[in-house]
């Protein structure tokens, strides 16, 4: 589906553009949300041959299996917009198309909202054929097939001949692109179980100084997951933030806001006893209460206790089994460390030793023997201890004289008794 526009009114100068979001009976479309000079169709034979080689440009790096899914999703819609390739690639609502009365359905781009419709990829297939042969024009043609071949020439080559003996030249792009995502995501209700278990069960403490930023980045991915497959649920939240409280070694404020915010959630949920999960959903988003809004309120309370350096993980005592940082040495860019390094981890190490005990305890160097009284050597190695007499003192150390109070080798008294 095309349009004609005018640089001008009155200028005659009509060039043919594509892109854009159609209607449910494929009759009109939405005009692009923005512009770009590759959305145009030049009429010229020459013109025609130019712009088709930068429409199918390969995306840079190419998509190989392990990548992250969600980014070739970005990516590719990014690309599809640009191009003016994005008609073709919406379907409508399969639930709501399955009414034989049904005059409009929601329309759904198959790229970004893929998991509604690979969980039922054969009635998908059907729809999008029956799409191809009754609604598309010349315009939708060329548009699907200039499709087709940018999303092949953007894989791995391996990926690339995966898709390729899934798929057949004759089908249309939506179906190329659910049978990828069929290949790369699985869209069992496993899968979708792991996902609500990962977001019901989510710790601050699995993510460094217990950062609530990366934890809610971390969260985006499965909870889009859900939602454009519809099997998102109010309650999963709830679990959510409990959990999260509960595994949250930061208190005050923080703790009081996000009990808070259950209780708000708590509140809703049981207003939405009686409707359907789409009804509830809507409920939840009117009250700012939806997935999105949550994690951004969650970040927002992170924020304001971060900048204000009261975010408590953040000030946790490091490892204390590591060299305090005055003691280590300098790195070495390269080579052999110069001799001036290595006396300083020497001056290093002995001072580290020195700062790990106690600088009261005793030493021959600082502390007399209790037998001569002279420093520099302990008792037990006094060269005076057999001498039979005493230098002065503490008297009656072990082998002292008569004056000696508990010496095992005291001498016996020589005087007569009367």
């Amino acid at each position: 589906m095309g349009a004609y526009l005018e640089s001008y009114a009155g200028k005659g100068d009509w060039t043919a553009t594509a892109g854009g979001k159609p209607n449910y009976a494929w009759t009109t479309k939405d005009p692009p949300t923005s512009y770009h000079p590759l959305q145009q169709r030049p009429l010229q034979q020459s013109f025609k041959l130019k712009a088709h080689h930068y429409r199918v440009k390969a995306l840079d790096p190419l998509f190989r299996q392990g990548n992250n899914v969600a980014h070739l999703r970005d990516d590719i819609m990014q690309a599809f917009e640009q191009r003016g390739l994005d008609t073709i690639t919406f379907l409508p609502d399969l639930a709501e198309h399955a009414d034989p009365a049904a005059t409009k359905a929601t329309m759904h781009s198959v790229i970004d909202n893929y998991s509604r419709f690979t969980a039922n990829l054969s009635e998908a297939n059907r729809v999008t054929k029956v799409y191809k042969n009754t609604k598309f024009d010349d315009f939708d043609r060329d548009n699907d097939a200039a499709a087709i071949e940018l999303l092949h020439n953007s894989l791995e080559a391996d990926l690339k001949r995966k898709l390729a003996h899934r798929t057949e030249d004759s089908e249309p792009f939506a179906v190329h692109w659910l049978r990828l995502m069929h290949l790369l995501v699985s869209p069992s209700s496993k899968h979708f179980d792991e996902l609500r278990q990962k977001i019901r069960s989510v710790s601050p403490r699995a993510f460094a100084e217990e950062k609530i930023d990366s934890m809610c980045e971390s969260l985006k991915e499965p909870i889009d997951d859900l939602l454009v497959a519809n099997q998102y649920s109010p309650i999963l939240f709830f679990s959510m933030l409990q959990s999260i409280v509960n595994n949250c070694s930061q208190q005050g404020s923080f703790s009081f806001n996000l009990f808070t915010k259950i209780n708000e959630v708590e509140k809703e949920m049981k207003a939405c006893s009686f409707k359907s999960q789409d009804e509830a959903n809507r409920h939840m988003d009117t009250e700012d209460l939806d997935p999105h809004s949550i994690l951004k309120f969650l970040v927002t309370q992170y924020e304001m206790l971060e900048v204000d350096n009261l975010w408590t993980p953040a000030r946790r005592p490091k490892d204390s089994t590591k060299a305090p940082a005055a003691f280590l040495c300098p790195p070495v860019s390269s080579g052999m460390p110069s001799p001036s390094i290595m006396q300083a981890v020497a001056d290093n190490l002995v001072a580290l030793m020195h700062s790990s005990g106690d600088s009261t305890r005793q030493t021959p160097q600082n502390s007399p023997c209790r037998i001569c009284n002279k420093k520099g050597h302990w008792a037990r190695d006094c060269t005076e201890k057999n001498s039979g007499r005493n230098t002065g003192g503490r008297s009656g150390g072990r082998g002292g004289g008569q004056s000696g109070g508990r010496g095992k080798n005291r001498a016996p008294s020589t005087e007569q008794s009367d």
